[in-house]
């Protein structure tokens, strides 16, 4: 199994990988996903703006989709993000050799599991920058991104058992994602320490 561009970190010190079908502290596990769906990186809806941005945690620096900064294996990040209108969204993080993980919701952030998480108009939600969980950058070394995802209704969200594909990625898919979303992707890249 190819580990994710996230790894997570609790409180306790405990490190786990927030891997498809890896086990998080405490017993509880992330969901498989095995069917992939082509999404467009960054799709406008006229009626939703989406805002994602990654934080260094060592040096407070604010990064926007645009910028790709290097960050290093084992640095904390925090993930920030905000929809201009409620709805749901999910919060990816695909690594350089294209394996995903689902950051957000996870089963550290909503314990009775959720296949998205809503969200309120200009609501600012932060994963990562508490005490509950870190995250931490992971191998493989390369272009990691960051994808979210937002639609109006939780049924339109991907489905159980999908997981986002780039279009454009160079991975040819004959299923794209067809419900009515919104998505924003921030691009970085991993560096060995």
């Amino acid at each position: 199994m190819r580990r994710p561009a996230w790894a997570v970190r609790t409180a306790l010190g405990l490190a786990a990988a927030c891997a498809v079908a890896t086990s998080f502290p405490g017993g509880a596990r992330t969901e498989e996903r095995t069917q992939p769906v082509q999404v467009q990186p960054d799709r406008s809806l006229a009626s939703v703006r989406l805002q994602v941005e990654l934080t260094s945690r060592a040096t407070s620096r604010a990064f926007a989709p645009g910028e790709s900064p290097t960050l290093l294996v084992g640095d904390e990040v925090v993930v920030c993000f905000r929809a201009t209108r409620s709805g749901f969204v999910t919060l990816w993080s695909i690594d350089a050799s294209g394996a995903h993980a689902v950051v957000y919701p996870n089963s550290l952030s909503h314990p009775a599991g959720a296949r998205s998480a809503p969200v309120q108009p200009d609501q600012r939600t932060c994963i990562g920058d508490d005490e509950r969980f870190r995250l931490q950058v992971a191998e493989p070394a390369g272009e990691a991104k960051i994808y979210l995802h937002w639609t109006e209704a939780e049924g339109q969200q991907l489905g159980a058992e999908d997981y986002p594909v780039i279009a454009g990625s160079g991975v040819a898919l004959s299923r794209e994602f067809r419900a009515p979303y919104a998505s924003s992707m921030l691009g970085y890249r991993v560096g060995a320490r």
